[in-house]
């Protein structure tokens, strides 16, 4: 007898948008053009903000910057910084601290290795932070008096988008999607939420049994690979991770199997004609919804906004056959019957509530006591048909196996009995 809280309410699917990069250089019409329709669908977008932008070689920097040595605050874009505040304000954004400067160190992420370590390529790229950021505020402080680790590093990025946007950032994606152990859980310590891969890609760059060279040199790979190239990724959650399992951290996201072909959108001047490829990309997330619908796992799409504006023409978007996708993709999203449109900081207040639900068997009988926080509308997947004494079980109209209670008030219990 098996029986796994979803985290979505009613048995609801949590729908999850992401763009990856919003910094200094975006402007909010590029924003507008690609998520407008979203937005108009009830879809929230949970923008990964780059805060202290550095002008390194990379696609998330307009050309005409790139190789330069700079810091660029967010807080200086005051247009995109009055967009950002609407948006949030009417509810359409989250905001995501999306790494300090998105720079790369010794091949990989900022933050794929110990910060407060003894590598002095680390320790020189984030002194050279500190000392731009220091300069920048004018001030009397200069930063001598502030000790150069991982909590001052990550409070550049928090302080500049409270000041940006008036909020107090809690969510964390690190740039690159490349985290350490250490570094996850010291940002873990820091009432932070972090938000990170657990594909085989991810704990490959994660295992302390893989060599560092090994890993600079396919990072170096796979940054060359997808260096010019526009893509879409899905990603989806496991409802088991967050049931009896009080070790793992934040938010954990998976890549779906892909397809034998490469469901990158090209970037060359023969894309537009490679319909089969955008075919084939939908496909994917297609087949990955359809999984989705049978899990009742949460779903997720991975963007980047300046994919679309390649490469940095502000005006009109350059990569037709990428927003094509992009459009077939939200319409499959809005086709999901029963989906719950949310961002990661509403979908991981309850899952820090479903966490502490506790479940035992004894025979036939089956005790779910909850924590000390009501829990509405919280749906079990089963694979036996179940009933209650007191309470009434709602069974859910497209799949058997789903029950629905109402609500679970505070430290109560509640008792099934297989029939």
């Amino acid at each position: 007898m098996t029986i796994t809280p979803l985290l979505g309410p009613n048995g609801k699917i949590p729908i999850l948008i992401r763009d990856d990069d919003t910094n200094f250089f975006t402007k909010g019409n590029m924003l507008e053009s690609i998520y407008s329709n979203a937005w108009n669908n009830q879809f929230k977008i949970s923008l990964s903000v780059i805060p202290y932008q550095k002008t390194i070689n990379d696609v998330c920097v307009p050309p005409d910057f790139r190789n330069f040595p700079e810091h660029h605050s967010i807080e200086n874009n005051e247009g995109l910084c009055t967009f950002l505040k609407e948006k949030i304000r009417h509810n359409k954004i989250e905001i995501v601290q999306h790494g300090v400067t998105h720079d790369l160190i010794d091949g990989r992420g900022e933050f794929s290795q110990q910060i407060d370590g003894k590598n002095e390529d680390i320790n020189r790229t984030i002194k050279d932070t500190f000392t731009h950021y220091y300069r920048s505020l004018n001030t009397d402080h200069n930063g001598k008096n502030s000790k150069m680790g991982f909590e001052s590093y990550v409070n550049i990025g928090r302080d500049i988008i409270k000041k940006s946007l008036d909020i107090n950032p809690v969510l964390f994606v690190p740039p690159f999607d490349d985290f350490s152990t250490h570094n996850l859980n010291l940002l873990s310590c820091l009432s932070m939420i972090p938000i990170y891969g657990q594909s085989n890609y991810h704990r490959f760059f994660r295992s302390s049994y893989v060599p560092n060279y090994f890993k600079k040199y396919f990072a170096s790979k796979l940054l060359k690979k997808f260096a010019n190239v526009g893509f879409i990724i899905p990603f989806i959650m496991s409802n088991v991770d967050y049931y009896n399992n009080k070790h793992n951290q934040g938010i954990m996201l998976y890549i779906p199997r892909r397809l034998k072909i490469n469901p990158i959108s090209n970037s060359n001047k023969n894309a537009e004609n490679k319909k089969g490829s955008s075919q084939t990309c939908v496909k994917w997330i297609s087949n990955t919804i359809s999984y989705s619908i049978i899990q009742r796992t949460p779903l997720g799409i991975l963007n980047h906004y300046h994919h679309y504006f390649y490469d940095w023409n502000y005006d009109s978007i350059t990569r037709k056959n990428l927003f094509e996708q992009w459009n077939q993709i939200l319409q499959l999203l809005s086709k999901i019957p029963f989906s719950w449109k949310t961002t990661f900081f509403d979908l991981y207040q309850r899952i820090r509530k479903i966490k502490k639900i506790n479940i035992a068997f004894t025979g036939q009988k089956i005790t779910i006591k909850s924590g000390n926080e009501l829990i509405k509308e919280i749906s079990f997947k089963v694979d036996k048909v179940l009933q209650s004494v007191k309470e009434d079980i709602v069974y859910d109209e497209q799949d058997k196996t789903i029950i629905t209670i109402d609500q679970l008030k505070p430290n109560s219990t509640f008792v099934f009995y297989v029939k």
